[in-house]
């Protein structure tokens, strides 16, 4: 089982030895690095590009000055202090565990709950109370969100998931693998509609 996280630590941190913090955790798709973060400027020189999934374009440059304001906001005197970890959770089958205790791959939801945020939050001085933790993500990350404040209801203090990862099968897009007779049909007696996907 490999568990990892990166680490965002608050303002000030390094000069307020005697400080608890809360604690944010971002679920996703096994994170490279912190994201959402840039601590230089954006780049006047970067070409715009063009954003199919939201017909925008420069979402690019978009992406570059939230990360900078993100950055500006973190360190600036009035924005609250926390500490903010990504979690990396990998295993033999895909890029993340789903955040919960499995037949196939193990405990993972126990071994990120249990171990791997009290770990953490002794390390970094956090408040290590189930209050005082916050969990975040969207699509895969939204799901893992979810099922851990489900799963696990003492051990958070609420969740956001945004687009999560279907709960069941019921609503797999436009299909109920339960219940339909076709995924690529729509049930009917009189004559035969392609189902929309």
């Amino acid at each position: 089982m490999h568990l990892g996280a990166h680490v965002l630590l608050p303002e000030g941190w390094d000069t307020h030895p005697d400080a608890k913090y809360p604690l944010f955790i971002y679920h996703g798709h096994f994170p490279a690095d912190l994201t959402n973060w840039r601590d230089t400027p954006p780049d006047p020189n970067l070409k715009p590009d063009f954003a199919d999934r939201f017909n925008l374009s420069g979402y690019n440059r978009i992406q570059q000055e939230h990360a900078w304001q993100f950055y500006r906001d973190w360190t600036g005197p009035n924005f609250p202090r926390a500490i903010v970890i990504e979690i990396q959770h990998a295993t033999p089958f895909y890029d993340d565990s789903y955040a919960v205790n499995s037949a196939n791959i193990g405990p993972y939801g126990d071994a990120i709950v249990e171990e791997l945020l009290p770990f953490i939050e002794k390390k970094y001085r956090g408040l290590g109370q189930g209050w005082s933790r916050f969990m975040y993500g969207g699509s895969t990350g939204g799901w893992e969100a979810m099922a851990a404040q489900v799963k696990y209801p003492d051990a958070f203090n609420g969740a956001y998931a945004a687009c999560p990862d279907p709960i069941d099968f019921r609503a797999y897009t436009t299909v109920d693998i339960y219940k339909d007779k076709n995924a690529y049909w729509l049930d009917d007696t009189w004559k035969k509609t392609p189902r929309p996907a």
